[in-house]
């Protein structure tokens, strides 16, 4: 075998290990992606989870979110610490929904669901005074975001009515 012989065969040789090494990171990148969008899924599972634990921890929990959410004011101080904490949560979460929706990592389905949790949940008249005050402190995208769902969806207590009754 000549020496142009063997210079064509390497290059060969290299250009189908380069094929093949980039089938690989192609199967790679796309398992990676396949998994990320599973953790998505299931860390924004957990997290209505968390909230809905919250509120059935205890008749006291629930006594703060329904009174709450109705009239942020009628709740005394500490109260009102702890319904601000519950809503902050709760309105991060949405933003990583939103961030996984925006960068392909969460289906439209997924996500319009959670936009319809938090509309309702935010468009209740004690959500939506602490969030006419508290949303300055989240990026233009999530302000625009968290408004468009309040618009687009019935608060809780109307979908949910029984829940508010006395």
């Amino acid at each position: 075998m000549n020496w142009e012989a063997i210079v064509a065969l390497s290059e060969v040789t290299g250009a189908v290990a380069v094929v093949v090494s980039l089938i690989y990171l192609a199967v790679q990148v796309k398992q990676n992606t396949d998994l990320a969008k599973t953790e998505y899924h299931t860390s924004s599972a957990n997290s209505a989870a968390r909230f809905q634990d919250w509120k059935a921890a205890s008749t006291e929990n629930a006594r703060i979110f329904r009174t709450g959410m109705l009239d942020f004011q009628a709740l005394n101080a500490d109260e009102r610490v702890i319904l601000d904490g519950v809503l902050l949560d709760l309105v991060l979460v949405f933003k990583d929904i939103f961030e996984a929706h925006e960068r392909g990592f969460m289906d439209a389905a997924t996500y319009m669901a959670w936009k319809s949790f938090i509309g309702t949940n935010m468009g209740m008249p004690g959500a939506r005074s602490w969030w006419e005050q508290g949303r300055v402190i989240f990026i233009g995208k999530i302000q625009i975001a968290v408004d468009e769902a309040i618009k687009e969806t019935p608060p809780y207590q109307e979908l949910m009515s029984i829940v508010f009754e006395e």
